[in-house]
């Protein structure tokens, strides 16, 4: 005869899920799960089982069954156990403990687990009706359709069969199968598993185990999933921590290997595979907000669009990029302004804003100086690490930044700041410039009188004076 039954088992840093149990005679066998926290344990662990007539206290019922050594291999053992006939059909409690192989005592794992069904098959094997043993069929227009253990109390409840499982909730609180699981809620189901939880009013798990749906028409599948509020869908994967949901609505999916659409093999936690587009917001076909689509191209080496389209699709909203803050890197993970990119800009032209309402802390500059600074800036040929096939012609930033004190620091040179120095020197060198004229003006004034000093002098002859060294041949020069 066959029989199952699911445990589950927690203390320390340790539980034990039991997840199937034969019984013939009176030994039973069960697998198992042993997790060292949350990590699945592996190695040898000797185990403890004593069975008590009570909770707590109580009085040791058969002998103290210890399983050296016990293999477990990623979580996962078995081990049979015979306490003999201890199962006459009053209470009974396992108390499970755990050590590693040989090493001190026993950790018992509270609380004791109630043992209600497995065991006790021995007592039903002279029955004839099995399948119909131990149901109950309580309310009007109920229907337990076999299994053992099960109750249907509700209106119009029904229990299909499995082991241990309550319908309880009325008009249609259906239970398909598996062990343990609860229908409370109106209209609420569960289609099978183990320790599953449907409580909110068309509530739904279809399977898994440890699930809770608690809110009104919620969904929880998986392992340890929990939609606790009003109309939420909560899916969660085989790790052994509980995932609930936090507010009314959500759709929530654990998924630890990663989801994929169009894809049987995600390479992140969500992998959306084929061509297409994917669109955020409201559809741009059918009006009001603006959407945020992006679209795959198809083409080989293709690339993707990211668009904001606004309403009926014949128009392109704006793309806001980290409105409150924050910064945005291009090609690098660690961006230290706004924009930070790693490579080169090509644009048609740039239009920083220099309106004089956006700036203070006006000062006067000495446009010579600066001319001066420029004339002594050391100006080299060079190309990026990154980029050695691309020529550049310019300063260093570490030398403008010495020579001017412009800009965020010594390691960038902002056009802005660049555009300034050129602008500036070049007036310092129209300055100097205007400067040389007007010198240059004054001695042709004076060259022109002193060469009509030099011809009265030579009885009005025509004079031209030379520059030079007197000693070269220089001097005045007469013509007749």
């Amino acid at each position: 005869m066959k029989s199952r039954i699911l445990l589950l088992v927690k203390g320390l840093s340790l539980f034990t899920v039991i997840t199937r149990l034969h019984a013939q005679g009176t030994a039973f066998t069960y697998q198992g799960r042993l997790n060292d926290g949350v990590n699945p344990a592996s190695g040898k662990y000797d185990l403890r089982f004593i069975v008590y007539d009570n909770g707590a206290g109580g009085s040791q019922q058969g002998p103290i069954l210890t399983n050296s050594a016990t293999a477990v291999s990623n979580g996962l053992f078995t081990v049979t156990l015979d306490f003999g006939n201890q199962f006459p059909g009053a209470g009974r409690w396992l108390e499970i403990g755990v050590r590693t192989n040989g090493g001190g005592t026993f950790t018992a794992l509270a609380p004791r687990q109630q043992l209600t069904s497995a065991p006790y098959a021995v007592t039903a094997a002279n029955l004839a009706a099995v399948s119909q043993f131990n149901t109950n069929v309580l309310g009007q227009f109920t229907t337990v359709g076999g299994g053992y253990g099960n109750t249907a109390s509700a209106s119009y409840a029904t229990v299909s069969g499995g082991q241990d499982n309550t319908a309880s909730g009325d008009f249609d609180a259906t239970v398909g199968g598996g062990f343990n699981n609860i229908a409370s809620g109106l209209y609420a189901t569960v289609g099978g598993g183990f320790g599953n939880v449907a409580s909110g009013n068309g509530a739904t798990i279809p399977g898994g185990g440890g699930c809770t749906a608690a809110g009104s028409t919620s969904f929880a599948a998986g392992n340890n999933a929990e939609a606790k509020h009003n109309g939420c869908f909560v899916w969660a994967d085989y790790e052994p921590l509980s995932f609930a949901s936090t507010a009314v609505n959500q759709f929530l999916i654990r998924a630890t290997g990663g989801m994929g659409i169009n894809t049987a093999a995600p390479e992140t936690p969500l992998h959306i595979a084929g061509i297409g587009g994917i669109t955020i917001g409201q559809s741009a076909t059918s009006g009001g907000y603006t959407a945020l689509r992006m679209d795959l191209s198809a083409a080989q080496n293709g690339y993707a669009e990211l668009q904001a389209i606004s309403q009926g699709g014949s128009s392109y909203g704006n793309l806001i990029l980290q409105a409150n803050g924050g910064k945005v890197g291009i090609g690098k993970n660690n961006p230290v302004s706004a924009l930070d990119v790693n490579g080169t800009v090509t644009a048609i032209a740039f239009n920083p804003p220099s309106d004089r309402n956006l700036k203070e802390h006006f000062a006067r500059i000495c446009a010579r100086d600066v001319l001066d600074k420029v004339a002594a800036l050391p100006i080299s040929r060079w190309d990026f690490i990154s980029d050695p096939a691309t020529q550049h012609l310019g300063p260093m930033a570490q030398d403008f930044h010495a020579a001017f004190g412009l800009g965020t620091d010594d390691k960038h040179i902002a056009t802005v700041d660049a555009d300034g120095v050129a602008l500036a020197a070049i007036q310092g060198l129209n300055q100097k410039l205007e400067e040389q004229r007007a010198e240059n003006a004054d001695l042709k004034q004076r060259l022109e009188k002193l060469e009509q000093l030099v011809s009265r002098q030579n009885g009005g002859g025509k004079y031209k004076v030379v520059p030079g060294d007197s000693r070269q041949g220089g001097g005045t020069e007469g013509v007749r």
